[in-house]
């Protein structure tokens, strides 16, 4: 088996499409280069891998595995896994070409805390997203193993985004075959089943186990030497530790069994008991605004969003204007446009913010959808009033996914109409009605880290979950006041941990839940204290799990952070 080769100077010309511009790392089994499509003219990364086997027989084998697993690759589409474009052989090497992630390695970023470790709530965050990650893979048919989860296979964007990076190793789980694999991950992070050529849905659990440990400690681990996490980290908390020594387990059976099942111990950490749990997830953080024109005041605030800078837009109707927010409240800019329904009680206008910045806005008594730029530039709008593919009835939620895709929750026509960001019509589903897939109020609309499409109807007082092509998945929630029921179901989000979060306006709260239901969270109440709330219409979450909600009739923002040992994640 032969390590990677050298890196290919800037200006080669790959696959007479790819021309290579710069070296961004170099593993022992692969080179991956910064290079751009002059086909679709657009940067991209490249990704050499090493030949495996010298025998033409072998090689042709290798060969095989690769285009299989390079369409296998090339299929999947997750919020925290870069896109695969491309791939070919030439010559010795075998390339696959992808999104190209613009941030930081979190080795990288160890190295630059001087190696120190990490907050503990920060690693929390960085883990509550990969393991949504692992657990879209392992549920794929045939599973996919990633077989090399480290620090370094994991980049962290400018938004608080991490991307799982690297699948040089990746192994889908089909028997057969002449040749045996012997690649085994990282020392250090690989598992011992992988030293026997073995791989399980597990191994990638321990890997991610050997990969906080070191955020946490600073220190790249031991192989199978792991003491215990307090011994070297004094502060880590009790259930942390638990997490991690679980995860590290020798024995396959003896670790967690599934990559949900230790997303939920790690929702868990730190907080005082299962029963405070229950109760709330969140501290509250800052508030900004109160009634009235000013700079930071409101006048029936609706819809909100965070962009992929941090940054927050509030949708102000009364005042006919959207806000940008910093993430701390501060006024960045306002704008003012035409738009309608100013004064009605039950007027919705929600918001959306695509991968590149730009914003959308549900005009709902205009029955359109406005784009605009970051600083407010409009860029475009479409739609008119009508029932036909295109046009709205009272659209009331818009979400984007990660490929600038637009979804309008068509409130007045009872479906989901979807666009691309020119505004061309996609495809739509749903229609009048109480059974599955059917809505009669969708007010809201998000979109989760694999995909997942949650929809929350108004009045039926539900949200009902699709996959990502709007097929009917599962649904949950009754009028009432109880956990899990609603009274008047408004403005839903998704964080990337896959946790949906949920504006229960006529109680008075936000409820926050698993992907598939499970109740997980409450808090709020009516008044006007902090964390109380008048109608809360709007919710949005940043990339930290912190909760920005529309407190309508108080007229203004609440920010809720993630809570670790009960206090919070800032």
């Amino acid at each position: 088996m032969a390590g990677a080769g050298p890196a290919h100077p800037p200006c080669q010309l790959l696959d007479e499409r790819y021309e290579i511009t710069s070296l961004i790392k170099r593993g022992g089994m692969s080179v991956v280069h910064k290079g751009y499509d002059r086909r679709l003219k657009r940067i991209c990364a490249v990704k050499e891998m090493a030949p495996f086997f010298s025998t033409t027989r072998d090689q042709a084998y290798a060969r095989k595995r690769f285009e299989e697993e390079a369409l296998i690759l090339a299929r999947l589409r997750h919020e925290n896994l870069p896109i695969i474009y491309d791939y070919f052989v030439e010559g010795t090497g075998y390339y696959l070409v992808m999104e190209f992630i613009d941030g930081e390695d979190l080795e990288t970023l160890l190295h630059k805390n001087k190696d120190r470790g990490f907050a503990e709530g920060k690693v929390v965050s960085w883990a509550g997203q990969i393991l949504p990650v692992l657990e879209y893979l392992h549920g794929l048919t045939p599973p996919i193993i990633y077989r090399d989860l480290k620090p370094s296979n994991i980049m962290l964007r400018e938004d608080g985004l991490v991307v799982l990076v690297d699948f040089g190793i990746a192994k889908t789980l089909i028997t057969g075959g002449s040749v045996p694999c012997t690649l085994v991950g990282s020392e250090g992070y690989a598992p011992p089943e992988q030293y026997q050529g073995k791989a399980f849905p597990q191994s990638d659990l321990y890997a991610l186990g050997a990969t906080m440990y070191s955020l946490l400690s600073g220190q790249r681990p031991i192989p199978f030497g792991f003491q215990p996490l307090r011994t070297v980290v004094p502060m880590a908390s009790d259930r942390m530790e638990r997490i991690v020594a679980k995860a590290l387990r020798r024995e396959v059976n003896e670790r967690f069994s599934t990559a949900r099942e230790m997303l939920d111990a790690l929702a868990s950490v730190n907080s005082t008991s299962r029963e405070d749990e229950g109760k709330s997830l969140y501290v509250f953080r800052m508030k900004v605004g109160g009634p009235g024109q000013g700079r930071t005041q409101f006048c029936g605030p609706q819809g909100i969003a965070v962009g992929p800078d941090g940054n927050v837009y509030v949708a102000d109707p009364g005042n006919r204007r959207i806000l940008k927010l910093g993430p701390q409240g501060a006024l960045l800019k306002s704008w003012s446009h035409e738009l309608h329904g100013e004064g009605d009680p039950d007027f919705f206008s929600g918001l959306a913010s695509d991968p590149t910045g730009n914003i959308y806005v549900a005009d709902t008594f205009g029955d359109r959808i406005l784009k605009f730029d970051p600083q407010g530039g409009l860029l475009l709008e479409w739609g008119t009033f009508g029932s036909e593919n295109g046009k709205f009835l009272r659209p009331c939620g818009v979400a984007s996914d990660r490929n600038g895709n637009i979804h309008v929750a068509d409130c007045g026509n009872q479906r989901i109409q979807v666009f691309d960001e020119s505004g061309k019509f996609l495809h739509t589903f749903g229609s009048y009605g109480s059974d599955a897939g059917r809505f009669q109020h969708p007010t809201g609309i998000a979109l989760g880290p694999d995909g997942s499409i949650y929809v929350s109807d108004g009045t039926r007082n539900r949200v009902q979950k699709f996959d990502p092509n709007g097929g009917f998945i599962k649904k949950w929630g009754v009028k009432g006041s109880q956990e899990g029921e609603f009274c008047g179901i408004r403005g839903i989000a998704a964080d990337f941990a896959g946790r949906v979060h949920v504006a229960d306006s006529g109680n008075n709260r936000i409820q926050s839940f698993g992907a598939d239901g499970d109740f997980l969270s409450e808090f709020g109440s009516y008044g006007s204290a902090d964390g109380r709330f008048k109608d809360p219409t709007g919710i949005a979450v940043d990339s930290s799990w912190t909760l920005f909600v529309v407190d309508t009739g108080n007229n203004r923002i609440q920010a809720f952070a993630f809570s670790y040992r009960g206090g919070s994640s800032k």
